[in-house]
């Protein structure tokens, strides 16, 4: 067997490899990160999902999610920085052991009045629903 055909293809490769570093465009900020807890008149969201509608310095927008826990805590990484409208969707855990009932505009982004601001890097944004 032949060695060189192998390490050829490998070297040619990877540059290739190492430019992608994460595939994010060139100029484009690191990706941010955010967690906290979700909270109902003082109790956890049992269940449920969590949308950050994200709008981009471009005035590009669009959702990223994460599941709550059984404590009501989320995270979400891969984020762009920009600002934010926020959705919470119970619905869909309806009959399930965890479901937690809320007020069906939380789910509506127009309705939910839900916002928070992304920056670089990685904030704890705990959010109270009343």
């Amino acid at each position: 067997m032949q060695l060189r055909p192998l390490i050829v293809m490998f070297l040619s490769l990877a540059p290739i490899a190492i430019s992608c570093n994460g595939c994010r465009q060139q100029g484009e900020p690191p990706a941010s990160t955010a967690d906290g807890v979700v909270t109902f008149k003082g109790q956890p969201v049992t269940g449920g999902t969590l949308t950050f509608h994200i709008e981009d310095e471009n005035g590009k927008s669009f959702p990223l999610a994460g599941e709550l826990d059984a404590e009501g805590n989320y995270k979400l990484t891969n984020a762009v920085p920009g600002k934010a409208s926020i959705t919470v969707e119970t619905a869909t855990q309806k009959g399930l052991p965890n479901f937690f009932p809320l007020p069906e505009k939380f789910a509506k982004r127009a309705e939910s009045g839900l916002t928070f601001e992304i920056k670089q890097g990685h904030q704890e944004h705990n959010i109270e629903l009343e």
